[in-house]
């Protein structure tokens, strides 16, 4: 992987957050059928809208200057500028509602801003290849690094997504993407010890079901990310039980 930082205290890779991210959305959404709620995507490409807005929505962070700073005030402004640019679907309604659930995935947030133009890091495309070889996906960013937008352009896109956005069909098709997305970050975020109130509340009410397999033992994550399980998540002889609301979280 290229190395590059998602979250810097406490620290975590890219890619081990992108990955944790699109196992989310894996495990609590494409499982039970939510991209079938994608109207007039086959289902296949219903699976990939999702799934790609889970390993895309942080693009933004391998902006240089976040990485330089660590960092990322505004990344998913970035980020859905870049999805746009990508157009990652056949459909070209659908890839305005992936770029904009993108670009609002933090829009609880006050004050997110852009203040200067975007340059990505090279090697941070990297953590996002690997993520996606990872669930099978293929994508071509050959022509990410060429993207250089300045603060005026992103901010003039956002004017015209924010237009867009306007449609009720439109929003509803942003939406049906943007809750899942925040769902599978937030979850994500959590697993690292850090996260949102929201990441916090999603932990207590959405894990009465087995999300993910064993995170702890993914082999990108160390250990010391994960969370401490509750005593009583743990069966007899120190084992996990799969039946606690935290007991997936119990590596072995």
């Amino acid at each position: 992987m290229g190395g590059c930082l998602s979250f810097k205290d406490p620290r975590e890779p890219l890619g081990v957050h992108l990955h944790l991210a699109a196992g989310m959305m894996d495990g609590l959404f494409l499982r039970r059928g939510y991209h079938l709620r994608l109207d007039g995507l086959p289902p296949e490409e219903g699976r990939r809208a999702l799934l790609l807005a889970a390993i895309l929505h942080d693009i933004g962070k391998g902006h240089s200057g976040f990485q330089r700073r660590g960092s990322f005030p505004g990344h998913e402004l970035y980020s859905g500028y870049v999805v746009h640019a990508i157009s990652p679907l056949s459909d070209t309604e659908w890839n305005l509602a992936l770029a904009s659930a993108v670009a609002l995935h933090h829009h609880t947030m006050i004050g997110r801003v852009v203040d200067e133009g975007f340059s990505l890091e090279p090697r941070c495309l990297d953590d996002v290849r690997e993520v996606l070889r990872s669930f099978e996906l293929s994508l071509s960013l050959e022509d990410v690094e060429d993207i250089s937008p300045g603060r005026e352009e992103i901010w003039e896109w956002l004017e015209g997504i924010r237009d867009w956005i306007r449609s009720p069909v439109n929003l509803r098709r942003a939406y049906l993407i943007l809750y899942p997305l925040m769902v599978s970050d937030n979850m994500a975020a959590s697993i690292r010890g850090g996260g949102t109130l929201l990441g916090r509340e999603l932990m207590s009410t959405y894990l009465p079901v087995r999300l993910y397999g064993d995170v702890c033992d993914h082999p990108w994550l160390r250990r010391e990310i994960c969370r401490e399980v509750p005593a009583e998540a743990l069966g007899e002889r120190g084992r996990r039980d799969p039946g606690h609301p935290a007991g997936w979280l119990q590596g072995g």
